[in-house]
């Protein structure tokens, strides 16, 4: 706990009053989802980090319950959960909801506070209706997410367009660590008008330029060549990803064109947040193992909170055996001491 407590004071770098108000905020937040107070506070130093971005402490408050409501529905270590939300925040700003940096300062604490609120839910839903329709967890498909949604929200992409594809690829047996990094390399390549990709999709859409093709999303250009591709003989099909995603990755983009289908089903899935993650936190509140869980992060707190209130005690004692010890060893090093051996 005492370190978490540390790590938020530096991360935080606010006065000693506004730092134990954001830190008793978190550890009640905490106890809310069933987390103790050092769980908490791992989350919150994380978002600790996003002061300057986020401003109010309010905002980050929120930010840091969203963070935990992500590690809760997603079965995630609190400090997992804050890490995979703000990889991802940082990499599409997602919680400023589109407004510009000087739009967001303009606002009050309060107002600031309900975007980021607003925005992580939303995000939220749509990441937890792609993993309650699909086989692949929130912890893998955000870790697919994070490596390749900087470029993906460029080209517009909301993030449920980009879980969808990465629980595709993780459904159709893509390990984890590379299912994020070929979805980075198809990007990359139909980014660049001067790629055997874009050449190639130049040929399969009409009325689009090399220029527009590098601005389409890649969820609507799967769409565009669809026909096309369900025409191809199975070499062409090959030579088609191969130019689109290289060599490495070629077989990625197979799959997302050989089961379009199932695409579609999680991204509508996603755009309609079928399954509200606070209606799935909800529904686990009222379990009797969650209470349970809630029951032991109070003692846990507790514990801490005496134990915190004895520490001049202990030190006290220490001290004290301190120099009942150094009194018997200086009296080892006289006569009465040595004839008392």
């Amino acid at each position: 706990y005492e370190q978490q407590l540390i790590r938020v004071r530096k991360f935080y770098q606010g006065n000693e009053e506004e730092v134990n108000r954001f830190a008793e905020s978190t550890v009640q937040l905490g106890l809310a989802f069933g987390f103790s107070g050092d769980q908490a506070l791992a989350a919150s130093a994380k978002t600790a980090q996003l002061k300057q971005v986020l401003e109010s402490q309010e905002a980050i408050i929120e930010a840091t319950r969203g963070g935990l409501l992500m590690a809760s529905v997603g079965e995630m270590e609190t400090e997992m959960g804050m890490n995979r939300l703000i990889q991802l925040a940082q990499q599409t700003g997602f919680m400023m909801g589109g407004l510009t940096d000087a739009q967001y300062e303009l606002m009050t604490a309060e107002q600031q506070a309900n975007i980021v609120r607003g925005n992580t839910i939303r995000v939220l839903d749509q990441l937890n209706a792609v993993e309650n329709s699909s086989v692949a967890i929130m912890e893998d498909i955000t870790f697919v997410l994070n490596q390749f949604s900087s470029q993906a929200s460029i080209a517009g992409e909301s993030i449920g367009e980009m879980a969808a594809m990465s629980a595709l690829l993780l459904e159709t047996g893509e390990e984890v660590s590379r299912a994020g990094t070929g979805l980075r390399m198809i990007y990359q390549r139909i980014g660049n008008e001067n790629t055997a990709a874009v050449k190639g999709l130049d040929e399969l859409i009409d009325g689009v330029d090399a220029t527009g093709i590098t601005q389409m999303k890649l969820t609507d250009i799967i769409k565009e060549i669809g026909p096309a591709y369900d025409s191809m003989t199975a070499e062409q099909k090959r030579n088609l990803a191969v130019s689109i995603a290289g060599s490495r990755h070629y077989v990625k983009f197979l799959k997302l064109m050989e089961n379009q289908p199932r695409l579609l089903e999680l991204q509508t899935a996603a755009y309609h947040g079928q399954y509200s993650a606070l209606d799935e936190f909800g529904i686990k509140a009222q379990t009797a193992s969650f209470r349970q869980q809630q029951l032991e992060a109070v003692v846990t707190n507790l514990q801490i909170e005496i134990g915190d209130k004895l520490t001049d005690s202990y030190r006290k004692a220490a001290e004290g055996q301190a120099i009942f010890l150094k009194g018997i060893d200086a009296l080892m090093e006289t006569d009465l001491g040595g004839k008392a051996i």
